[in-house]
């Protein structure tokens, strides 16, 4: 009785023997451009554009603009694009730098690569997120492939999935309207106008942006208008050497006094006691 066994990739067939990874752009054209495969090697992959199906441990997934996906080495797997539009950027490094990233960074954790469910783990992350992952790859493409680069690429996809899990976690019950406004807040020409200019970005009366924060945040309009000053103060005390009157000019603040007053209800130091500290070299 014939039994199949389905192809293995290795890693030493795409790299180079002082290289750690491999990089490359695929463009998946048609039914079936590759064989089920398994690998010795960890990959992560994202699509940049297109769309397709991921074939993968005897399951089809759809795939589509900005997903992840981590593949563990046992994943047999393989691609198909009945629209022939699907490119995929992907990422291959040794089992040995899996491990290690497991004992340093993720030890207690069962995903991302460390799942052990039926199916890898699998993201939809925002365009920019993408953009900003392909620029690096095309930055270090023609670089040697060292484990200083391929640390770099992957604690920045690691850090940019936590933060937006985190992002989606904390705004799952706020109205995109809200979290619209609150991301374009953030921006100094924006939070240095106050209240008139949230209110703007809201397209709300006052009362309904107050009664809306008090239930997403549990913040007033107020609280949440110094907080984001706050913020910006304390950046710039640390990473700057500008003067904290245009400090306080510049988170909006009117009265110096007051900048003061908020500055240390916050955080229980003046901002020159703020900034002496935090700028020590150490």
């Amino acid at each position: 009785m014939n039994t199949y066994t389905p192809n293995q990739f290795l890693l030493k067939d795409f790299v180079k023997d002082t290289e750690q990874f491999h990089l490359s752009r695929v463009n998946i054209s048609g039914l079936g451009d590759l064989s089920f495969h398994t690998h010795d090697y960890a990959e992560l992959f994202w699509v940049e554009s297109g769309s397709g199906i991921h074939h993968i441990n005897g399951r089809t997934v759809a795939l589509k603009p900005y997903d992840v996906v981590m593949i563990r080495p046992t994943d047999l797997h393989t691609f198909s694009s009945p629209k022939g539009d699907l490119t995929i950027v992907n990422v291959a490094f040794y089992t040995s730098t899996l491990d290690y990233y497991k004992s340093r960074y993720f030890p207690d954790s069962n995903s991302y690569f460390w799942t052990d469910k039926e199916l890898p783990y699998h993201c939809n992350l925002r365009q920019d997120c993408i953009s900003r992952f392909t620029a690096r790859v095309e930055s270090i493409m023609k670089k040697k492939h060292s484990f200083l680069q391929l640390d770099s690429l992957m604690l920045h996809i690691f850090r940019t999935i936590l933060n937006e899990q985190q992002h989606v976690t904390e705004n799952s019950q706020m109205p995109p309207w809200l979290i619209n406004a609150i991301e374009q807040f953030k921006r100094p020409e924006n939070f240095i106008r106050g209240t008139e200019s949230f209110i703007e970005l809201c397209n709300r009366s006052q009362d309904y942006i107050g009664r809306a924060l008090k239930k997403s945040l549990h913040k007033t309009l107020t609280s949440y208008i110094n907080e984001v000053r706050m913020e910006y103060a304390v950046t710039q005390l640390t990473m700057t050497n500008m003067p904290i009157k245009e400090i306080s000019s510049r988170c909006g603040y009117k009265s110096l006094a007051h900048f003061y007053f908020i500055f240390r209800k916050t955080y229980h130091v003046s901002p020159h006691q703020y900034r002496t500290h935090n700028q020590k070299i150490v």
